[in-house]
């Protein structure tokens, strides 16, 4: 299947690369399910799996950071499981285990350790959720839940990922599907016998977050290009509050993430990758000024 020209700021591909070739845009070949019905399963999938892989195994140390407030609790474990994931994958590769299986089976391994040994840590969230009311929410916290909402929301107005350089992060991340774990080589896609001279931790994690199925590749990284919006913001929040009190942390990043349009504009270039390492800076800052 030929694919028309596509303009892609100031790069253009071209239709002589067939849909084997071009990464996400596999997504686009015939499917025996209809492409709407996987459109919608994918929609159902792709967040889900993401909410779960954003949240595990990072959930389960939150206890343990006892010096830190609610939100910086969250803000640790959620960076934590990210970490945790992207660097399973070159465990597994060096046991020659497969990445599909083996991540979905230590997700199961948390949910289950969770739901069964954690008892404590969800009748503290039963409570604070039945006691949850809007009155007694500080208004900067409704801020910043405003301003998360705000920068999600586009994702249901995205038809494919965004980016000049997405169809490479695309092709990395089929790469990755169809091994089934980290590749040795970029073939057959490049005439290239090695793999590793590009960071590989941003397409693993998309691979996973399409629950290493091809068919939802293009929502995973309209997924993961949008949450680099939401993620940035808390990771900020989180550095200064180690400085700050949390309302002013909360409000200067809200307001500096509203002025500054070099944040919002490089999605566009496909800076996704760089912005997920900025989170890891901000958090280290953080912990180390803690």
């Amino acid at each position: 299947m030929d694919l028309p020209g596509i303009n892609a700021g100031e790069y253009e591909f071209k239709s002589r690369y067939d849909c084997r070739q071009l990464g996400y845009f596999c997504t686009w070949q015939k499917h025996p399910v209809p492409e709407i019905t996987m459109d919608i399963i994918g929609y159902i999938v792709v967040p889900l799996l993401g909410f779960l892989f954003f949240t595990f195994p990072g959930v389960l140390l939150i206890s343990t950071f006892k010096y830190l407030n609610t939100l910086s609790k969250i803000t640790t474990g959620v960076f934590f499981s990210i970490s945790f994931w992207v660097c399973l994958a070159w465990f597994l590769d060096l046991l020659h285990l497969p990445l599909r299986l083996s991540a979905l089976s230590l997700m199961a391994v948390f949910i289950l350790y969770f739901a069964i040994f954690r008892k404590g840590a969800q009748r503290a969230l039963l409570v604070k959720a039945r006691s949850l009311q809007l009155k007694n929410i500080p208004l900067h916290r409704i801020a910043l839940v405003i301003a998360i909402l705000s920068l999600i929301f586009p994702i249901l107005f995205i038809t494919i990922p965004p980016g000049n350089d997405t169809a490479m992060h695309g092709y990395i991340s089929r790469l990755i599907i169809d091994n089934n774990g980290l590749p040795h080589s970029y073939r057959p896609i490049l005439p290239v016998d090695y793999f590793g001279s590009y960071s590989a931790g941003y397409h693993v994690l998309t691979a996973l977050i399409s629950g290493v199925n091809s068919s939802f590749l293009r929502l995973a990284i309209i997924f993961l290009s949008i949450s680099v919006y939401p993620l940035t913001l808390i990771s900020m929040v989180f550095c200064l509050n180690r400085f700050f009190t949390e309302k002013t942390a909360i409000y200067t990043a809200i307001i500096f993430f509203g002025i500054n349009h070099s944040y919002k504009d490089t999605i566009w270039w496909a800076a996704t990758q760089l912005y997920y390492l900025l989170h890891c800076v901000y958090l280290a800052l953080g912990c180390l000024c803690t």
